[in-house]
């Protein structure tokens, strides 16, 4: 950790991270967050409105098996033995 290497690689990490701009940087991060809350809303939507439909329909509703919950206490396909 001691040499001319260390110091080096710290100036060129400030560098770029001058170059990026942290205001850019701080700004791409909110706008992140807010996609995420954005896609989890989605997805809790979708999720609602299929558990909706299965309760109203019942078992003719054809399976998504990406908006199945997986059993619990029950045999799991996922799960190596």
């Amino acid at each position: 950790m001691s040499g001319p290497r260390p110091p080096r690689l710290v100036t060129a990490a400030a560098a770029r991270w001058r170059t990026c701009g942290l205001p850019s940087i701080i700004k791409m991060i909110r706008l992140w967050a807010k996609r995420e809350e954005q896609i989890h809303g989605v997805v809790e939507s979708t999720a609602g409105l299929y558990g909706d439909l299965q309760g109203i329909i019942g078992r003719s509703l054809l399976e998504i098996d990406r908006l199945e919950l997986p059993l619990l206490n029950g045999p799991s396909a996922d799960v190596a033995e």
